[in-house]
């Protein structure tokens, strides 16, 4: 039997059983679906969170500080120190004041961070606009993007802009400060990502300011892979660690689970509908014993009569697995338009709270055309194995 005879035959059920096949198709198609949708809400909400605590960098950072209970300080000696880290391939300062900022008219008290190029990106921060610090001696700063609101500015219009920068400087000993005003003033280049009124300064640009109260130390590995080995490393020196990746990897575990919990929902639907199709399968083959008789008197093969009744049932799982993954991601895009109108309106903003993945999608169909195949086979086997004798004798 030609491969085209084999597709006619098989898909004579489209006109004989219009009806049934199309409820086949469907019902696989809603359980594909059901899958779909409540998987793809796991791997959007995974998606959602972990962009919002990582970037590239930060997989690779380590966040290093002091040890009070083994009497370990971090000061300019302890850069030194970790040099000998070989695992380490960028290590950046971090030093903290209170201070004020100054923007045209407006001032405010915030938090200042002196620091290096490619620390916000180490951080897990975003930038929205601009660039990071230069590692040159330019005096330049890194705003976060909720001055933009209190500004009532776009980051177009910031940047460019020229800032004036009041150090709190804690006197030693005392509960007092000494209030620095650095003459110079500082241009902005970026806006990074940040619900917080942070401001980044270029450190290099401040030589000789004496400021010398470090308040922790950023490192970064080469390979997010070296990231444990250079804690284990840091830590015997006596200094503490944390690190982005090991949240990463306890939120993956989370979302994986709740994937897997939202996956199981779906699996019921779909063993319902497979259920269905193997019981209509059987109908099928008892309603066309008679036409299977005729076929095996004609030439037909057993062989032959398998091969109809798999490409059948195979066909509908296909058909059904297309069908649900179109769903799926109809389903998915109304759902995301509705969350993000609801999110603009309230003055958040937009975002994917639905995401597929192209793999997954085609796993989705191989899965429905091997269910189709599986709840066929039994069926088939019994096709092929009908008597055309027997099967005449019906008529």
């Amino acid at each position: 039997m030609k491969f085209i005879d084999l597709i006619k035959l098989a898909t004579r059920m489209f006109k004989a059983r219009t009806s049934r096949t199309l409820l086949i198709i469907f019902g696989i198609g809603i359980g594909m679906a059901t899958i779909l949708f409540l998987t793809s809400l796991g791997f959007g909400v995974q998606r959602v969170v972990l962009s919002q605590i990582t970037t590239f960098d930060s997989l690779s950072a380590i966040d290093i500080y002091a040890n009070l209970e083994k009497g370990k300080k971090i000061n300019w000696a302890s850069l030194e120190q970790l040099e000998y880290v070989k695992e380490l391939e960028k290590i950046v300062p971090l030093l903290r004041y209170d201070g004020q900022v100054k923007v045209g008219d407006f001032s405010s008290s915030t938090a200042l961070f002196i620091t290096e190029a490619g620390y916000t990106g180490m951080d897990g921060k975003v930038l929205e606009a601009g660039r990071d610090l230069s590692e040159g001696k330019e005096r330049e700063v890194v705003l976060a993007s909720s001055f933009l609101n209190v500004l009532n500015k776009s980051p177009d219009d910031l940047l460019g802009e020229e800032i004036e920068i009041i150090l709190h400087i804690p006197d030693e000993g005392v509960k007092w400060f000494t209030e620095r005003v650095l003459e110079t003033k500082f241009k902005i280049v970026g806006i990074v990502k940040n619900d917080k009124s942070n401001v980044y300064i270029n450190s290099n640009s401040l030589e000789g300011e004496m400021l010398s109260s470090i308040f922790s130390i950023k490192a970064k590995t080469g390979d997010p892979k070296q990231v444990d080995m250079a804690r284990s490393k840091i830590e015997a020196l006596g200094f503490k660690t944390s690190s982005v990746s090991e949240i990463v990897n306890q939120a993956r575990t989370f979302f994986s689970a709740v994937s897997a919990v939202l996956a199981i929902l779906g699996i019921i639907a779909l063993s319902v509908s497979a259920i269905g199709m193997f019981n209509t399968m059987i109908i099928t083959l008892l309603e066309r014993t008679e036409e299977i008789g005729i076929m095996k008197a004609i030439g037909a093969t057993d062989r032959n009569i398998l091969s109809i009744f798999i490409f059948e049932s195979a066909l509908m799982g296909f058909l059904g697995g297309v069908v649900g993954v179109v769903g799926g991601i109809l389903a998915q895009s109304v759902s995301n338009f509705i969350v993000n109108f609801m999110a603009v309106r309230m003055g958040g903003e937009a975002f994917t709270l639905f995401y597929s993945p192209a793999w997954f999608v085609i796993l989705l169909v191989v899965i429905s055309l091997m269910i189709g195949v599986v709840t066929g086979l039994i069926p088939a086997r019994k096709a092929s194995a009908v008597d055309p004798l027997e099967a005449l004798k019906r008529r």
